[in-house]
C-alpha cells in the first residue's frame, strides 16, 4: 500500500476476481513463415498457381478467451473489435504453355486482413481444453473481413474476400507462460475455396504462427454514449508478477507523455486528469470494478469500466493502463488500451 500511497491515495485491496478473459496475441513477425499454394480450375483442368511472394510472414493479432486462475484449463479463438492478421499483397499466375505468351491468368491482391477463430464447419464456436503442459487441439476457420483479390487473363473479375471464410482445420498448438506473460504456437494450414469467374480456385495458408500476449486486453473498445455499458479488460503481467499488487487507471486526457512514477519507477503511460484522480481515490467503486487488487497466480486479474447511457459523453475516448507494485516499489506498466463513446 506505500505505493499508492505515494500516487496520494490511501486504498484498501480487494481480492482479485479469478482470472478468466480475452487475451490478445500479437504475431512475432520475425518467428513466423507461411508458405503460399493455390489452384484454379482452367478450362476444367486444374492448373497450379505460381504466388509471390511464395513464402511470406505475417502482422496483426488475434484473441483468445483463457480460464483458470492457478493453470489455464480452456481457451477459445474469437473474433475481438479491433484484432486481426494481415497478410501483404499477393501476384498469382497461371503461366502460359508458350513462355512466350502472357499469363493465361493473373490474380493480384491487396492487403487480406482476416480474424482466427477456434469454429467447426458450421461455424460454430469451439472452447478446447488445455493441457497441463499447455497442449491443446482444436478446428480453426479463418474469415477475411477486408481485401479483394482481382483477376485478369482468362477471367476478368474482382472478387471481394470479407467474409471468405477457410475450410475447417484441425489444429494443435502450444500456450507457454513466462515471466512475460503468454505466448502462443500455432501450426496453421488453412485452406481459403475462391470462386473465379465459373471455375474454382484455393488459396492455402501453411506455417507456424507464433505470438505472445499483451498485458492488457478488452473484449470491447467503442461503445455508444447514449446507451452505455461495461468493458471487461484481462490483465496479464506475467508470472514475474503473480501475487503482486496492481492498480488500474483511466484517463480522458490521452496517452502521452505520461508520468513517470515514484521511486524510480517506470512510465505510465496516461496523462493525470480528473478521470485518473478518481480512478485512484475511487478505486473499486463504480465505474470502475476491481481496479485495485492482486494479481493471481498467473499474474492475472479481471476488471471492469461500466458507464450508464451518457449522451453529453460522445467523442470522447478514455484510456486505460495498469501498473504493478510491492511495498513501496512500482515494478511494470502495461499497454494502453482505449475505449472510445460514439
Amino acid at each position: 500500500m506505500h505505493a499508492l500511497r505515494l500516487l496520494g491515495s490511501a486504498l484498501v485491496l480487494s481480492t482479485s476476481l479469478v482470472a478468466q478473459g480475452r487475451h490478445v496475441f500479437d504475431v512475432d513477425s520475425s518467428a513466423t513463415s507461411l508458405a503460399l499454394s493455390g489452384n484454379v480450375t482452367v478450362a476444367g483442368i486444374v492448373q497450379n498457381l505460381i504466388i509471390t511472394p511464395s513464402t511470406t510472414t505475417l502482422n496483426g493479432s488475434f484473441a483468445a478467451d483463457l480460464t483458470g486462475s492457478t493453470s489455464i484449463n480452456t481457451g477459445q479463438l474469437v473474433a475481438s473489435e479491433g484484432v486481426s492478421l494481415t497478410l501483404p499483397p499477393l501476384t498469382a499466375i497461371v503461366p502460359n504453355i508458350l513462355p512466350i505468351l502472357p499469363p493465361l491468368l493473373t490474380v493480384t491482391t491487396t492487403p487480406i486482413e482476416f480474424e482466427l477463430e477456434s469454429a467447426d464447419a458450421m461455424f460454430n464456436p469451439i472452447t478446447f481444453p488445455v493441457a497441463p503442459n499447455g497442449t491443446f487441439s482444436t478446428t480453426v476457420q479463418l474469415r477475411g473481413i477486408s481485401g479483394s483479390a482481382t483477376a485478369s487473363g482468362l477471367v476478368n473479375q474482382t472478387i471481394s474476400l470479407v467474409d471468405q471464410r477457410s475450410d475447417a482445420t484441425p489444429l494443435n498448438g502450444t500456450l507457454t507462460f513466462g515471466p512475460d506473460g503468454f505466448a502462443m504456437s500455432l501450426p496453421l494450414m488453412s485452406t481459403f475455396p475462391l470462386t473465379v469467374g465459373t471455375d474454382m480456385a484455393s488459396l492455402t495458408l501453411n506455417g507456424t504462427i507464433n505470438a505472445s500476449d499483451r498485458s492488457l486486453a478488452a473484449d470491447l473498445l467503442t461503445l455508444t454514449a447514449p446507451v452505455g455499458g461495461t468493458q471487461t479488460m484481462t490483465l496479464s503481467a506475467g508470472q514475474a508478477n503473480a501475487g503482486r499488487d496492481f492498480f488500474l487507471g483511466t484517463s480522458a486526457a490521452g496517452t502521452m507523455p505520461g508520468f513517470a512514477l515514484p521511486n524510480g519507477g517506470p512510465i505510465m503511460p496516461l496523462n493525470v486528469d480528473g478521470f485518473f484522480i478518481a480512478s485512484l481515490e475511487g478505486a473499486n467503486v463504480f465505474p470502475w470494478g476491481n481496479n485495485l487488487g492482486t494479481l493471481d497466480g498467473l499474474g492475472r486479474a479481471t476488471t471492469t469500466f461500466s458507464l450508464p447511457p451518457l449522451p453529453g459523453f460522445q467523442g470522447l475516448t478514455f484510456d486505460h493502463a495498469f501498473f504493478t507494485f510491492q511495498g513501496g516499489n512500482f515494478l511494470s506498466v502495461s499497454n494502453t488500451v482505449p475505449l472510445a463513446l460514439n
